[in-house]
């Protein structure tokens, strides 16, 4: 993987080149991967929902920075991206 975890606005991303952010269905930051190349910036993938009963929220973010459960092919991006939700039944913290 090699990529760096980076965080905006409370949402927890990577730090990859624009053109692949853009390309996978994320948005991106400047100024949250200073040590990176200038093309490198702080990708995002959004919001997601688990079509429960409940119709539980999630984020979507780098699988290796969820602490509850994650759900697959709810959000854009490589297959590490994943829908993490922090609430209810999903997370036991």
């Amino acid at each position: 993987m090699g990529q760096n975890s980076c965080k905006v606005n409370g949402q927890a991303g990577i730090c990859i080149h624009t053109s692949e952010c853009s390309g996978g269905g994320g948005s991106y930051q400047s100024g949250y991967c200073p040590f990176d190349g200038p093309d490198v910036k702080c990708c995002t993938y959004g919001s997601c929902t688990i079509s429960d009963s409940n119709k539980r929220a999630g984020q979507c973010v780098p699988s290796g920075t969820c602490n509850c459960s994650l759900f697959k092919g709810r959000c854009p991006g490589g297959t590490d991206i994943q829908c993490c939700v922090t609430s209810g039944i999903y997370c036991n913290l």
